[in-house]
């Protein structure tokens, strides 16, 4: 919930559907993403959340046209 809250407070990130697991230090980023830029940016932001150790990346690029 700690990284959850986090990303939602951050402007920049648009993600859809953003969804995070967390088991021994290990984040699950899933949802949809808008540019490859906002996928670093959701990554630095979980890495630097206090007691996580790895980031895994499951986030998908939104396809052109979807809104």
């Amino acid at each position: 919930q700690k990284i959850v809250d986090h990303l939602k407070k951050q402007r920049w990130t648009h993600a859809y559907n953003l969804n995070v697991t967390v088991a021994n230090g290990v984040v699950d980023l899933w949802g949809v993403i808008d540019s490859e830029a906002e996928r670093k940016a959701l990554h630095v932001a979980a890495e630097n959340v206090s007691g996580v150790a790895k980031v895994n990346d499951h986030l998908l690029s939104r396809p052109l046209g979807w809104q």
